[in-house]
């Protein structure tokens, strides 16, 4: 009876033995070491040698809107046309087409296009790319001040025209005409009669005015079709 007393007991402490330490990893490990080990995925490094492939992908796209060329005017034509009508009233506000009263009188067709021609000209004399190009602008109103209303309330010059660029090697023209909207406020009163003492007419600031209508008009129409050749 005393050995198998013995034996229970020797049987009972390994028992005991064999369960101890599993308990104790499942309970007081770090979380990291009792989860299943899951074989890792090596990874390879991306060398060098994939750079080029991928600045590659980009490059026909990229290339093609630096070397998309930009506009080179050659030519300015300015169109006044004999079907609007010129006033002479001394009026405030006169009705017609063109109004324009600081030149003596004489051909005010002839004078509307000496002075867009000029504006437009200056406008455009900064662009000297490859693309040779023509600027045909046809005016449809300007409409600046009599008399009248320039030494007394002033008002606004309201100039418009419509502006088509034409290749000047295919004589087609390039995207839409473009009904352009130059028109700004004109000086009236003591402020006009200060402004033509410091040689600031109606005339000079028409010409600058137009000048930079011109320019931002021809730069974002060169943007324009710099994109569409990227694209294309």
């Amino acid at each position: 009876m005393l050995h198998f007393r013995t034996v229970l007991f020797g049987l009972a402490a390994l028992a005991v033995t064999a369960c101890g330490p599993l308990d104790s990893v499942t309970r007081q490990a770090p979380f990291e070491t009792s989860m299943l080990m899951v074989p890792a995925v090596i990874a390879t490094d991306t060398t060098m040698s994939d750079v080029p492939e991928i600045v590659s992908r980009a490059a026909p796209e990229l290339s093609a809107a630096i070397s998309a060329p930009g506009y080179n005017v050659v030519s300015v034509r300015v169109e006044v046309p004999h079907s609007l009508r010129v006033s002479e009233s001394n009026m405030l506000i006169p009705l017609g087409d063109i109004v324009w009263r600081e030149d003596l009188p004489g051909d005010r067709y002839m004078q509307v296009q000496a002075i867009l021609q000029a504006a437009i000209e200056r406008g455009v004399s900064g662009f000297d790319g490859g693309h040779e190009v023509v600027v045909h602008a046809t005016v449809t109103r300007f409409h600046s001040l009599s008399q009248r209303a320039r030494y007394s309330v002033g008002g606004n010059h309201s100039i418009f025209f419509d502006l088509t660029l034409i290749d000047a090697r295919t004589g087609q023209t390039i995207g839409e005409t473009k009904n352009i909207n130059a028109s700004f406020d004109a000086y009236g009163g003591q402020q006009a009669i200060q402004a033509e003492l410091t040689g600031l007419t109606q005339k000079v600031r028409i010409t600058d005015h137009v000048a930079n209508v011109i320019r931002e008009e021809i730069e974002g129409q060169q943007g324009l079709t710099q994109m569409a050749s990227a694209n294309f």
